[in-house]
């Protein structure tokens, strides 16, 4: 066997692909060792950024780490198609257990955490590196890897949030508005569906010198009363917050506004825990058979064969129950679209926001409890589900690009039983 860290291979010799020949992989310096990969064939057709008969790659691994027998061709194959100077792939442990499936790039989870590891082709003459994954096991550990997180510290912020909470329950609101008297608040008041006059609810925003308070007394339409309280914001950041939703952590606010400074930063959402303990948000998911869904919802806060999911990354969208956006990002996109009165109209803003060009993040250092849906009933309606599926069909039927084809729907997502 050889010591596959110093393995590289030479695209430009000649390819032998008879099956009675093997196809050679140079070791540095060292006599050409022949490997059984002859019945993969590793295409000779020029790449998007140069042909590959001209370039040399190296295959690197860690000590003890095994290929598989096809390995060589995948990891060409999307050299080719890419033109990405590396490309990693997913592996599991010698014995064919104990799986991990890695997303495809993901820069903001690479800054926090290792998760590539140290097996991946490598072209040689890169100078600034540019990744691409394949979704097929081609490395075999021979123990298990851990992926711990980076924390970087509180970050310095130079702009502003503005929240917006939309409520009808003065204790709900009182809770929250507590947790926030630092920042101006909008507080956009359901009155409506025969409520009449609420003065507890008028009286509870009055407490706060920060908040404003707007009242809206017709049927309950998330995407609407959102817009509305987005209309009275100056600050140069969008703070949608549900009023069942209290923070866990010191500088939640500072880390989602310091990542939504960054260029490209779309959207920025944070953790949300049951009461109990057990995970309500890491992201959200799309393609599931609902259209998105929620990874890892009422587990501790793992999924099998991914151990990233409460980690900062780029996710596909984040849930309106908190949810931070620049001003601008927001009216560029013309708001949340108030065709999705309830449901969906958090992922459709991500996904148009996303379409534009910009990044979707979770900030895995920004901690809150989340009494889900608290002061309505939950289930998603028929109606608005077919309006979301039918916009975004394209988008859902390729999976989503931050998790894994491997992972099935049924590993990632507990099943909602209120659900229509």
């Amino acid at each position: 066997m050889p010591d596959w860290r110093a393995l590289r291979y030479w695209a430009g010799q000649k390819l032998l692909h008879s099956p009675f020949h093997p196809l050679y992989l140079r070791l540095t310096g060292q006599t050409p060792v022949p490997k059984t990969y002859a019945r993969y064939v590793a295409a000779e057709r020029p790449g998007p950024s140069q042909p590959l008969d001209q370039t040399k790659y190296e295959i690197v691994t860690e000590p003890g780490v095994q290929l598989a027998p096809d390995a060589a061709y995948w990891l060409m194959r999307e050299a080719e198609n890419t033109g990405a100077s590396r490309i990693y792939a997913d592996e599991d442990c010698i014995g064919r257990h104990s799986p991990v499936f890695r997303p495809q790039w993901s820069p903001e989870l690479a800054a926090h955490c290792d998760y590539i590891g140290g097996n991946y082709l490598r072209r040689l003459d890169e100078n600034d590196p540019s990744y691409a994954s394949v979704t097929r096991v081609l490395f075999h550990r021979p123990t298990p890897r851990t992926y711990p997180q980076t924390t970087p510290p509180t970050p310095q912020i130079h702009t502003r949030a503005t929240a917006i909470i939309c409520s009808r329950d003065p204790q709900l609101l009182a809770t929250c508005l507590t947790h926030l008297t630092n920042i101006p608040v909008v507080a956009v008041l359901h009155t409506g569906q025969g409520r009449g006059d609420d003065p507890q609810l008028r009286l509870t925003a009055q407490r706060f010198a920060n908040v404003t308070a707007i009242e809206y007394t017709e049927p309950f339409h998330f995407a609407r009363m959102c817009n509305l309280g987005a209309k009275q914001v100056r600050s140069e950041h969008l703070l949608f917050l549900n009023d069942d939703v209290t923070p866990q952590s010191p500088d939640w606010l500072q880390r989602m506004i310091a990542q939504a400074e960054k260029p490209n930063t779309g959207a920025v959402g944070a953790l949300l825990y049951y009461p109990d303990g057990r995970l309500q948000h890491a992201g959200v998911m799309v393609g599931t058979p609902m259209g998105a869904g929620h990874p890892g919802r009422l587990s501790s806060g793992a999924v099998p064969h991914w151990p990233w999911l409460t980690m900062t990354r780029e996710v596909s969208a984040v849930t309106g129950a908190c949810l931070l956006m620049p001003k601008k990002v927001f009216h560029a996109i013309d708001g949340f679209d108030e065709i999705f009165p309830v449901n969906y109209n958090d992922v459709d803003l991500c996904l148009r926001t996303a379409a534009k060009g910009y990044r979707i993040l979770l900030e895995g250092n920004a901690k809150m409890v989340h009494a889900e849906s608290a002061t309505r009933k939950t289930g998603i309606g028929y109606t608005e589900r077919q309006t979301f599926l039918q916009r975004w069909s394209n988008k859902l039927s390729a999976g989503d690009p931050y998790l894994n084809p491997n992972l099935s729907d049924d590993e990632l997502i507990q099943p909602d039983p209120k659900a229509l």
